[in-house]
């Protein structure tokens, strides 16, 4: 099957945040029915947040949305987001069945190697993704060490955890970054 991939530029800087106007302008102009729309939040390398108004309007309009929370431990950690703020995107979920979160314990639990991740969606769509997922897919190894990290996230995205230290030293970074290379904004 041939797929056609469109790009829609985000807003300049220093946001970079999404246009919403005219990713729904291109949703409509393609149909919604063979459109599926690919959303950051928070987005890498900004930290940028996807608000939930722009989430639901993308998926009001029919489209597949997928959105990618891979950082939202971070923007929790980061007060860039309350808890509550973070897990509105779940409660899309009963009223978009055409949204799907994915979220994966690579970044906050460290798990990269693992290839460790989840996808949260309707019923639907989560067994279309089973029929075509590899069998096995996930080893021993993986599913151990996942398990362990949940029993000790709020020690690993805690007040005084790794992912609260990493979060501070990116921020410095990039004010660092930031003030040295003003060009580049």
């Amino acid at each position: 099957n041939r797929v056609d991939v469109v790009t829609v530029k985000r807003v300049k800087a220093p946001e970079y945040a999404m246009d919403i106007d005219n990713i729904i302008r291109e949703v409509n102009k393609n149909g919604a029915n063979k459109t599926i729309v690919f959303v950051t939040s928070p987005n890498n390398p900004t930290g940028g947040l996807t608000p939930i108004s722009d989430i639901v309007r993308l998926a009001s309009t029919g489209a597949l949305v997928v959105l990618d929370e891979a950082y939202a431990e971070f923007a929790v950690v980061q007060n860039k987001m309350s808890t509550s703020e973070s897990e509105s995107s779940l409660s899309l979920l009963s009223r978009f069945p055409n949204l799907v979160i994915i979220r994966t314990f690579s970044k906050w639990a460290g798990l990269a190697g693992l290839r460790f991740g989840y996808a949260i969606a309707h019923e639907t769509i989560a067994r279309a993704m089973m029929l075509v997922k590899q069998p096995y897919n996930v080893n021993a190894a993986a599913e151990e060490a996942a398990v362990k990290a949940i029993e000790l996230k709020d020690v690993i995205c805690g007040p005084h955890g790794p992912v609260m230290q990493l979060a501070e030293s990116i921020q410095s970074l990039s004010q660092l970054i930031l003030s040295d290379f003003k060009w580049l904004v």
